[in-house]
């Protein structure tokens, strides 16, 4: 019997051990730390407020001469108004929020843990390891879009003259909810690939290349590219939808579709995530 319990207490930990029963909590309490040590960190440097302040407003007016050209051919997209529009673009700035200031380089830093073999210390504390590795760096510099992405929602809703319903306004935050849930596990779900190439920096470049394009409505493109959207690169979907719900579009086909993707998203991402941690040798392999 002695011997028995020795070997066992002696055995080495894998990377998809059961975790203690209080993990969910340690994980929001290590979000929690996460979010603040950013914050800190970030702070020490605040000339990069000036900097993401110029090309958010750069940004910004790119984005609005492009609707000035389109608007000035046309009376409306598929239906879609110059205000309309802009609280789609509002949308886009507020996920481009959650997309580059959180989820993009919480991965990539994963990326670069698994690289280098840190990934180790994050398997071994009481924590949601997923979770952490989609939150793990918050650049708190990219509210800037955030309040941008505000202003142009509360812009196109004044300009249009309708004010939105109370229930309006929940189900474009329910929206945006999905929306984030959606980003953040398909985020994830590609960031798996790395456990396996050791390679995903190109990856993650390339689906920010991608993320800039639906700015725009998907019901406007041709129906190959608005499945895609809808499916392949879901992001069409996070940001249409809350759009679709203050201007009065969104039906329950559309909500049913944005909450669904997000629960397939969250749920295949995490089957990924346990399969590809079960393949993880670590540093010392």
């Amino acid at each position: 019997m002695t011997s028995s319990t020795s070997s066992t207490s002696s055995a080495p930990v894998s990377a998809g051990a059961v975790r203690p029963p209080l993990r969910r909590l340690h994980s929001v309490r290590a979000v929690g730390g996460l979010v603040r040590s950013a914050i800190l960190e970030e702070l020490q440097y605040r000339s990069n407020f000036w900097i993401y302040l110029i090309n958010a407003v750069v940004e910004l007016g790119l984005s609005l001469l492009t609707l000035s050209i389109v608007f000035a051919h046309v009376d409306h997209l598929n239906g879609w108004s110059r205000d309309d529009l802009l609280v789609l673009l509002g949308a886009f700035f507020l996920m481009q929020t959650v997309v580059q200031g959180i989820v993009h380089p919480s991965v990539s830093q994963l990326v670069q843990d698994i690289r280098t073999g840190n990934f180790d210390h994050r398997l071994l504390k009481p924590v949601d390891a997923q979770l952490v590795s989609v939150v793990q760096r918050i650049d708190i510099w990219r509210l800037v879009s955030a309040a941008l992405g505000l202003g142009l929602t509360v812009a196109g809703l004044v300009r249009g003259g309708d004010a939105p319903s109370v229930g309006q306004v929940a189900a474009w935050l329910g929206m945006l909810a999905c929306g984030a849930v959606i980003a953040g596990s398909f985020w994830s779900l590609i960031s798996s690939v790395t456990f396996y190439t050791v390679q995903g920096e190109g990856i993650l470049w390339t689906l920010d290349d991608m993320f800039e394009h639906v700015r725009w409505p998907i019901d406007i493109f041709p129906t190959a590219l608005r499945v895609t959207l809808s499916s392949v690169f879901p992001l069409g979907v996070a940001i249409t939808v809350p759009a679709q719900a203050l201007t009065g579009r969104l039906d329950l086909a559309g909500a049913g579709l944005a909450v669904g993707l997000a629960v397939a998203f969250a749920t295949f991402s995490r089957l990924a995530w346990n399969r590809a941690v079960r393949r993880y040798e670590g540093a010392s392999a």
